[in-house]
């Protein structure tokens, strides 16, 4: 299971949306429609009718569904989760990249700006100065970056300018940051500056999972996973992401524990695809959190664009858990164990 089946399987709430905007459907006609499974389309249309951007009716005995148009939310193009920006938003932030890159440019001319390096520049530009809220940031799956994507060869096209009021701390940063001789590295540093357990850790985590393991890579992989999953922060509203890391960390567990190291290293690539699902769960919700809390947006206008895009992660994530517990030893279990009677079926 590769990137493309995690693509493929993103857009299951727009599709399911897009088929019923031809006429109201029952949940097979849109299984069908669709080519997704009944129970994945019941689960989304559960969750679409809690946004109100679906409605259900009678007909015959059987329940239609049926899109609402008032309801339907309207994405960016060019924005994290599709979130709305004003245009004044976006001309600053616009406006800031394209002064970034000048200013790059400027001082090194030897050596192109990448988009990582231009979103970590802006953040660190505006960190604890954007009182006016003009330059909407949080925390996702890299760490900092603006709500607005853009490279750095479209930015350089728009027509937005910002003037000189930003150079003296962009010139810091470029100085600074331009020294790092990888985007890896640059991660890194904006972790360790921010105090990110969290982001630290994942990146740790990705490193043992991108090279081939040895027995010492695969016991710190182990230490490391369990300290990812105490410095995910529970609450009431992310709890439920807390079972899909758990489920991981066991499943990864009984692989480490039943399998030979050359067997484990050879499921390595599921194993890390299967973490960057999860990952992504809870960095669009570390998005989310980071934009509320700074006041970017309202609790309430987030929240359905959040909604949507974790119900699609939750179905990507689910699929790839099950997909690696397929890798998994069957449980030996002893004879005298309790648990042997209660699973061994008894002569009637």
């Amino acid at each position: 299971m590769g990137d493309t089946t995690r693509k493929k399987r993103a857009d299951i709430f727009k599709d399911i949306v897009d088929s019923l905007r031809n006429g109201s459907q029952t949940i097979l006609q849109i299984s069908k429609a669709t080519d997704i499974n009944w129970e994945t389309v019941k689960n989304c249309l559960e969750t679409l009718k809690t946004l109100s951007i679906i409605q259900e009716e009678e007909k015959n005995g059987k329940t239609f569904y049926f899109v609402d148009e008032s309801k339907l939310i309207q994405t960016e193009e060019n924005t994290l989760l599709g979130l709305p920006l004003t245009e004044d938003r976006k001309n600053a932030t616009y406006g800031l990249f394209k002064r970034i890159i000048e200013r790059w440019e400027k001082i090194r001319p030897d050596r192109k700006i990448n988009k990582t390096f231009l979103h970590k520049i802006l953040v660190k530009v505006v960190k604890n100065n954007d009182k006016d809220l003009k330059f909407p940031h949080g925390w996702y799956l890299f760490g900092e970056c603006a709500v607005l994507q853009c490279d750095p060869m479209d930015c350089k096209e728009q027509p937005y300018q910002i003037g000189t009021e930003y150079d003296a701390k962009i010139d810091v940063v470029v100085t600074e940051y331009s020294q790092l001789s990888s985007t890896h590295e640059l991660m890194q540093r904006q972790y360790t500056d921010e105090g990110n357990e969290l982001y630290t850790l994942r990146l740790k985590i990705s490193d043992k999972l991108l090279n081939k393991f040895t027995e010492t890579s695969v016991h710190e992989l182990k230490r490391s996973l369990k300290d990812f999953v105490f410095s995910f922060k529970k609450n009431e509203e992310n709890e439920e992401l807390l079972e899909y890391l758990n489920g991981f960390l066991s499943i990864v567990t009984r692989l480490i524990n039943g399998l030979k190291l050359g067997e484990l290293d050879d499921i390595r690539p599921v194993i890390n695809e299967t973490f960057m699902s999860i990952w992504e769960l809870l960095a669009t919700y570390n998005l989310y959190k980071s934009l509320v809390e700074r006041g970017y947006y309202e609790k309430a206008t987030i929240r359905k664009y959040y909604t949507l895009r974790m119900g699609n992660l939750k179905h990507i994530a689910e699929s790839y858990l099950s997909a690696l517990h397929d890798y998994c030893p069957p449980l030996l279990i002893p004879q005298e164990d309790p648990l042997r009677k209660l699973i061994t079926p008894q002569a009637s």
